[in-house]
């Protein structure tokens, strides 16, 4: 049985603009894949590309890391914004060309149920739940030594081409209505 998000409803439209938004929304591990996010903004460098990054880290530690890579890697195509929930995260979701998730491990994510609400693509490794759900229509899941051609391909294509494909998936398999519906029919 899939899991099930309420649509992130907002009251604008995608801009369009020159800066390219790939958008990082989880917890801050090198286990969620964080890290592989630096990697690809590195690879990304001097390209219209722009990393949001959204999330908690998980200790201070990891915190350190992080920071001393993108120092370490010079990197000024990333924003760090925190944790982002509300108004803000729909925002985010709205106003982003492309939702990376390079995990090592996962379930099925609510991030991803989340994006495709809004019509927006995903790019993940194909671990867990997630090549179950993602597919050419709704982003790409490739492993992450192939990311880098794969968020170019996206990018190129534009959230509109997968825009009406990743709402009509989350209508169709991830509302909260259906999972209630089969919730009741397991219980019957």
């Amino acid at each position: 049985m899939n899991n099930a998000v309420n649509e992130i409803h907002h009251c604008t439209s995608p801009t369009s603009s020159e800066v390219l938004t790939a958008l990082y929304i989880g917890h801050l591990l090198r286990s969620k894949g964080a890290f592989r996010v630096l990697e690809l903004a590195n690879e990304f460098r001097g390209e219209n590309v722009v990393f949001k990054i959204a999330g908690e880290f998980g200790d201070e530690s990891e915190k350190m890391d992080f920071l001393e890579e993108i120092e370490r890697l010079e990197l000024n195509n990333i924003e760090l914004l925190g944790r982002v929930d509300g108004e803000k995260k729909a925002t985010l979701f709205h106003m982003s060309d492309v939702l990376l998730l390079p995990s090592y491990s996962e379930a099925q994510p609510l991030t991803i149920l989340e994006a495709f609400s809004c019509g927006l693509p995903v790019l993940a490794t194909p671990v867990g739940g997630i090549v179950d759900i993602l597919d050419e229509k709704t982003g790409r899941c490739v492993p992450f030594e192939d990311f880098g051609e794969a968020l170019e391909c996206i990018l190129l294509k534009g959230r509109h081409y997968f825009s009406k494909d990743c709402k009509k998936k989350y209508k169709s398999s991830f509302t909260n209505k259906l999972f209630k519906d089969n919730c009741k029919e397991i219980l019957r």
